[in-house]
């Protein structure tokens, strides 16, 4: 190994450099949202009334919450949801799905008595960008009173 060609002077400011203030607080934050839709089966209207709203998008916070997705938006309409979610790196929107759907139609099927299924297969998952965003929310927003 050679030794430091650097001059003494220079050599003293590079280590003054290294020497770095700790972090006091350190906050992440993942830009990985996504919006998602995702419909009843065959479009059938099962959320009509408000105590079915209700349960639905207090069950789904609860999903959220429970497997560490984090929901920043939700609408319910009689035949369709549609969210906002921010999920970490190691999160799969796909396992994301999975779980949130599953989960979601045992617990109606049970507390409702409805057959199964709820949801049709397929969903709507489209990559949002931090810039993206607000209008993201400001449309789920609109939404209501859009379509009534």
């Amino acid at each position: 190994m050679q030794p430091c060609s650097l001059p003494w002077a220079a050599h003293k400011f590079y280590v003054a450099l290294m020497h770095l203030q700790p972090y006091t607080q350190l906050h992440w934050a993942y830009q990985l949202h996504y919006y998602v839709c995702f419909q009843v089966h065959r479009r059938r209207a099962r959320f009509v009334n408000n105590e079915q709203s209700a349960w639905l998008q207090g069950q789904l916070t609860q999903v959220c919450s429970e497997h560490n997705y984090h929901l920043l938006s939700l609408r319910v309409f009689p035949d369709h949801i549609r969210c906002l979610i921010s999920l970490r790196p190691n999160q799969a929107i796909a396992t994301v799905m999975q779980k949130t759907k599953s989960v979601v139609a045992r617990e109606y099927n049970l507390k409702f008595s409805a057959t199964a299924p709820l949801w049709a297969g397929a969903y709507l998952a489209l990559s949002v960008g931090r810039v993206l965003t607000e209008r993201v929310k400001a449309y789920l927003d609109e939404q209501p009173r859009h379509h009534g």
